[in-house]
């Protein structure tokens, strides 16, 4: 099949593959909201498979604590952790 200037866009919209993407910044907390220093490997290759994996878009800031997967911070970092 050649791309002549009559063709082309016709060829591309057939043949175009879209991609899904889905975007994350991921950020292990403890029980007070602050940061896990240093990371739970296990704990962040979990959450990281499960949005790897999952079909939609969660929410875009995925904080999650060891064990309990996906938990909602609406307060700042706290300073004194």
């Amino acid at each position: 099949m050649s791309l002549s200037p009559n063709n082309w866009h016709a060829t591309f919209r057939e043949n175009v593959v879209l991609i899904d993407y889905r975007f994350y910044y991921a950020d292990e907390r403890q029980a007070n909201g602050g940061p896990t220093i240093p990371v739970s490997g296990s704990a962040a290759g979990k959450a990281y498979v499960y949005l790897a994996e999952k079909q939609e878009q969660g929410p875009w800031d995925y904080t999650f604590m060891e064990d309990k997967g996906y938990v909602e911070f609406k307060d700042p970092l706290p300073t004194d952790f």
